[in-house]
């Protein structure tokens, strides 16, 4: 083989070389450039996902812990208003209570007064002492003082001074001037009704030591 031949075998096997070489390099490149992008595509993607999970579990606890406050605030309100509901009712059934029983107070003393006022206008043997003064303390209770006045100045210009001993004893007298008296100085403010305590006090003490007229 001379010279011109080897040479151009060799130039010829360089050529195949470098082709081979040039289509593997390109080749490799095309799959890298393929593959590469995929392989980045698929990780973000991946990235992308687990964010997401994390976010969405994020999200749900926020929402979950807000849901809980807003329960709790509402449920606190709503104790708040019915508290406030039942104080209202509480107060207003104590202030009609407190009515009713004034008014009945009121009703029943009307009652005695007027039957104590028969008995004293008969003459009878009380004079109807009794009735004043239990009509006397329902007036207090009911507030109206004034004819609770009335009353007492019955006992002690009417009843008491026509009393003798005997009747202060059979119709318990006693008792029912110790309960006016008592009724007096729970409602004494300012010393109001001091003095007629005492015109009560003396009244009983005449009223019980006087002799029956024959």
């Amino acid at each position: 083989m001379d010279s011109i031949q080897l040479l151009s075998s060799v130039n010829q096997f360089y050529d195949q070389a470098f082709n081979r070489l040039m289509v593997v390099t390109f080749g490799i490149l095309a799959f890298l450039g393929v593959l590469v992008p995929v392989a980045i595509g698929w990780l973000q993607l991946r990235s992308l996902r687990s964010e997401k999970e994390s976010l969405l579990n994020e999200l749900n606890l926020q929402v979950a812990a807000e849901r809980e406050a807003i329960e709790a605030r509402v449920a606190t309100l709503v104790d708040e208003k019915v508290n406030q509901l039942i104080r209202e009712h509480d107060a207003r059934f104590k202030e009609l209570s407190a009515r009713v029983s004034m008014a009945s107070a009121s009703a029943t003393a009307r009652a005695h007064q007027l039957q104590a006022n028969v008995q004293l206008a008969a003459k009878s043997d009380d004079y109807g002492i009794n009735d004043f003064c239990h009509a006397a303390k329902l007036y207090f209770d009911g507030q109206e003082e004034s004819n609770a006045r009335r009353c007492l100045s019955a006992v002690l210009e009417d009843c008491l001074p026509s009393i003798n001993s005997s009747v202060y004893e059979e119709h318990s007298v006693e008792g029912s001037c110790l309960e006016l008296i008592q009724v007096l100085r729970l409602n004494s403010q300012h010393s109001r009704y001091d003095d007629d305590v005492l015109s009560v006090e003396k009244a009983m003490r005449h009223a019980a030591s006087r002799k029956s007229v024959s």
